[in-house]
Parts: C-alpha cells; sequence; structure tokens
C-alpha cells in the first residue's frame, strides 16, 4: 500500500504564502483596471459632450449649400425666399430684412457692400423693394411676388429639408 505523506509544515506555509502575494497581486491588478475604467468614463462622457456642442453647431439642413460655394444667385433666392417665408407667416403677408438679418441669414460672411448689393439684386424683383429712407432694407409683399418657384420652395421643402 503506497503512502501518501503529508506536506510539511514549511511547504504549507510556503503556500500559504504564495496564496497571499498572489491574492495581493490580483488586489492590485483589479485597482488598476478599476482606475483604467474610470478614466475611460470620464473620457467618454467628456467626448460625449463635446460631441453634442459640435452637433449643436453644425448646420442641421444636408441640402444646405455653404456660403463660400453659393453663387451671387443662390445667395439672392435664399434671401428672397427667407423675406416669403416670413411674410407668410405673418397676418399682412409683408416681412423686412435689415443689413443686420442679412448678415445673420449667411452667418456673417458677407461684406457690408456685397451684403446691400445682395439687398439691392433682391429688390429687383416683382413684389421685392429694396430701399434707402429710414435705413437699408429689404422688403417684400407676398401678395405681389409673381415668381411663383419662391412660394414652391418655401411651402414644399425637399425631403432632406423637412427633416
Amino acid at each position: 500500500m503506497a503512502t501518501t505523506s503529508e506536506p510539511s509544515e514549511e511547504t504549507i506555509e510556503q503556500l500559504q504564502e504564495d496564496l497571499n502575494d498572489y491574492k495581493e497581486y490580483v488586489g492590485q491588478q483589479q485597482a488598476r483596471m478599476n482606475q483604467r475604467i474610470a478614466t475611460l468614463e470620464e473620457e467618454n462622457e467628456r467626448l460625449t459632450e463635446r460631441i453634442a456642442e459640435l452637433e449643436a453647431q453644425i448646420d442641421p439642413d444636408p441640402t444646405s449649400k455653404e456660403y463660400d460655394t453659393m453663387s451671387r444667385g443662390e445667395r439672392v433666392r435664399k434671401l428672397r425666399e427667407t423675406l416669403i417665408d416670413e411674410a407668410q407667416r405673418r397676418h399682412s403677408g409683408k416681412a423686412q430684412m435689415t443689413y443686420n438679418d442679412v448678415l445673420l441669414l449667411f452667418d456673417n460672411h458677407p461684406s457690408d457692400g456685397y451684403a446691400y448689393k445682395l439687398m439691392k439684386l433682391a429688390g429687383e424683383e416683382d413684389g421685392f423693394e429694396y430701399t434707402d429712407s429710414n435705413g437699408k432694407v429689404i422688403r417684400v409683399n407676398a401678395a405681389a411676388v409673381k415668381d411663383e418657384t419662391l412660394f414652391h420652395a418655401v411651402n414644399n421643402p425637399t425631403t432632406e429639408e423637412a427633416v
């Protein structure tokens, strides 16, 4: 019969010491992982907030064009469409924009002279009027506008514009 020898007390003590060292090692690794998780969670929160900030700055209309890529005619048309849209929201059917309104419409891109040029050009269409009295403004009387495509563009936005 084979006899199994009992481990010596010295061996048991060594095994217990090894086990304690391993437990300490695992605890240190767990602490490092917890710290890394906390760091990643903070970074994730920071990046999520930054994405939200950037998304708020982006033009939500995918069909819109950057000011620099628009032709003068497209800029004049955008000005007229904006006036028509505003006029249709009012009981009077009339609207006007000042120089500052035009700058706001184009995110402060046009120079002073060019903004006034766009206003003058927009005023050349039936129903639109550029006036220099009491401040420079572009006005529209929707009832006098003969270009039906302006109303169509405002009243029937494309699928992308409606989104």
